[in-house]
């Protein structure tokens, strides 16, 4: 099994620089877990190089002629969590969980096609996103990430962001005055936490389902400033709010929760993005700003 497999380099050299011996010792056990499920889920193996996200690898695989994926994924605290969520949605909105395992982070799943929400157009993106976002709100009584804990740490971060040099850029008394807004009345629905349009596949019935999911307990409208920032460069100015309330309206959002949310979110990850190199992205998170703070009354 060894042998059939081409682990990713840059997918474990990223681990392997983030959790050192721990995560060399768990790339080289992949194999035995790769073997131990495709054995456990009488599965077969339909390709040797696997896909991978940041923390995860995809294997295609097939069970009794259905073309289904097997995900490997190194346990963090989201890895228990994702595979919760997924198993409440059931296939509605999100891939179906088929069955996971706990004890080696291992989840099988339907598998989607390639085509996602990136490759059609922004409009309908948008619409379909929308709608996802709404089926996909449902409560819950699982213990999942909680909004307003995430709200407090961008509050403590943008405390040293106001003092860069690049925070001249941005009003903080007004972003202030957002935060403790969103701080009053925060929902408490089950969100995907990450739906950007990449992470939105067709499945082969048609329908659009939502991959990769970091849950999280508050307000729907969380979701929509990653599907601002993303494709903003197919916009002009005056189509960034026109799409908003495109998302708005499609999945029956709030518009003013989504407008501050989108500014607060994207300020944040204007700083994440400068202090890790990014040269696309913070200039995006900027224009988006400032043509949504002039909808601010």
């Amino acid at each position: 099994m060894q042998k059939l497999i081409e682990m990713p380099d840059d997918f474990s050299k990223s681990l392997i620089e983030r959790f050192g011996r721990e995560a060399e010792s768990w790339l080289e056990d992949i194999p035995n877990i790769l073997s131990k499920k495709l054995d456990d889920w009488g599965l077969e193996l339909k390709s040797s190089n696997p896909l991978h996200g940041a923390m995860g690898l995809v294997f295609f695989v097939s069970r009794g002629g259905e073309d289904l994926v097997l995900k490997i994924s190194w346990f963090d605290n989201l890895t228990k969590s994702e595979n919760a969520a997924l198993k409440i949605w059931d296939g509605d909105g999100a891939v179906r969980l088929l069955d996971y395992d706990s004890s080696t982070h291992s989840s099988l799943m339907e598998r989607l096609s390639s085509e996602s929400l990136e490759d059609i157009n922004i409009k309908q993106a948008g619409i379909e996103a929308g709608r996802l976002i709404k089926k996909l709100g449902v409560k819950s009584g699982y213990d999942f990430p909680k909004l307003a804990e995430r709200l407090n740490d961008i509050d403590s971060s943008f405390a040293q962001c106001s003092l860069d040099l690049n925070g001249s850029d941005f009003d903080w008394e007004f972003i202030n005055k957002l935060i403790s807004r969103r701080r009053k009345g925060v929902d408490n629905l089950l969100s995907h936490g990450d739906i950007g349009y990449l992470n939105i596949l067709k499945s082969k019935s048609g329908e659009w389902k939502a991959i990769d999911p970091k849950p999280m307990l508050g307000d729907l409208e969380f979701s929509v400033p990653e599907l601002m920032w993303s494709r903003i460069d197919e916009l002009k100015d005056n189509e960034i709010i026109e799409h908003l309330v495109r998302i708005v309206n499609s999945g029956n959002l709030d518009r003013k929760k989504a407008i501050e949310w989108t500014i607060i979110r994207a300020v944040d990850y204007y700083f994440w993005g400068m202090d890790n190199g990014l040269t696309e992205d913070p200039p995006r998170c900027l224009r988006l700003y400032r043509t949504l703070k002039k909808e601010i009354v």
